[in-house]
């Protein structure tokens, strides 16, 4: 399962990619999810979204759930930059 909380979500810029792995079966769209801790959600300087594992008193970090294949996670993986030590 991946949960994703920015440019993956549906109407985001990066949801095409998702589409593309639900049509070849990589990935199916599994519901709506919120994150069961407070986090804070943080975008970064590059306008990157990204959660901080730390106690805090945000809100819940609406997101989407997807079942998604090895092959389906290797394509995530490279368009996050998984493989650069990111």
């Amino acid at each position: 399962m991946v949960f994703t909380y920015g440019a993956l979500k549906r109407d985001f810029s990066n949801h095409p990619l998702l589409q593309e792995l639900a049509l070849s079966g990589d990935a199916s769209f599994a519901g709506a999810a919120v994150t069961a801790w407070r986090l804070p959600l943080v975008c970064g300087p590059y306008r990157v979204p990204f959660l901080r594992y730390l106690p805090s008193e945000e809100d819940r970090v609406a997101g989407e759930l997807y079942a998604v294949t090895a092959r389906g996670l290797a394509r995530l993986d490279e368009l996050e930059g998984i493989s650069r030590a990111h």
